[in-house]
C-alpha cells in the first residue's frame, strides 16, 4: 500500500509539472513560428533538420528555440 501511495504521489508530482507547463507554453506569449520551431525541436528535430524543413537558416531557429524558452523559463518563475 505504501508503494501504491508513492506511485500516486508521484505521478501528481509529474502532473503538476506538465500542467504548470503546458499553461506556461500557451501563456507566454509565444510567436506563432517560435511555437513551430519549439515544436519540431521538442519531437527530436535538430536545428539543421528544422532549417532545412521550414528553408530557413540553423541561426534563425536556434534564436527562435532559445527565445520561446526564455518566455516559458520567465513565466514559470
Amino acid at each position: 500500500m505504501i508503494v501504491e501511495f508513492s506511485q500516486t504521489f508521484s505521478n501528481y508530482k509529474l502532473l503538476d509539472i506538465i500542467l504548470d507547463l503546458d499553461f506556461a507554453i500557451e501563456n507566454c506569449g509565444m510567436l506563432a513560428a517560435e511555437y513551430e520551431r519549439l515544436d519540431y525541436w521538442m519531437m527530436g528535430y535538430t536545428e539543421c533538420e528544422i532549417a532545412d524543413l521550414l528553408n530557413l537558416s540553423q541561426n534563425t531557429i536556434h534564436k527562435s528555440i532559445i527565445s520561446a524558452c526564455e518566455k516559458i523559463s520567465k513565466l514559470l518563475k
